[in-house]
């Protein structure tokens, strides 16, 4: 008997299953091949191209592209008001850091888990203000913090 090989394949409006058989009779192979499946498809590509962009992602950020890409954390002066018992009120222009860094977080359904990323605004130098602030038991000297300059850091 020679040996041939029929194919059957059976149409689903999302999926195409091929059956093979052997021997001039039909004699469905036990597992099927999945063809355009668009389910199985659509979450397979949704969660690789999820991985591929985070992977991009954290490789610009340990090279340090993240510092040309723009974010919204910066330095902005504000008023800070000195209030110590027993002293007068006393205002202080200072500057503080404020403002958007980049985070995200996405599902791995493999592990069952969720992989959080995170950064904040934070100073990374300081000047010191110094405040003479008047008491009831005379001048007292105060120094307050003031940013320099604001980047994004990893949370803590």
């Amino acid at each position: 008997m020679a040996r041939s090989s029929q194919r059957i394949v059976h149409s689903t409006p999302c999926a195409s299953l091929e059956a093979h058989g052997c021997y001039n009779r039909l004699r469905p192979v036990e597992q099927f091949k999945r063809k355009n499946c668009c389910v199985s498809a659509a979450r397979l590509s949704l969660n690789q191209c999820l991985l591929i962009g985070v992977f991009i992602f954290c490789c610009l950020l340990s090279t340090g592209y993240s510092a040309t890409v723009k974010t919204g954390c910066r330095k902005h002066g504000t008023q800070h008001v000195i209030d110590e018992p027993g002293c007068d009120l006393v205002a202080v222009n200072i500057n503080m850091c404020s403002g958007y860094c980049m985070s995200f977080s996405y599902p791995n359904p493999g592990e069952n888990s969720i992989t959080v990323h995170g950064k904040c605004c934070r100073m990374v130098d300081t000047e010191w203000i110094d405040v003479k602030v008047n008491c009831d038991d005379g001048e007292r000297k105060m120094r307050i913090p003031s940013a320099l300059e604001c980047r994004c850091f990893d949370c803590a």
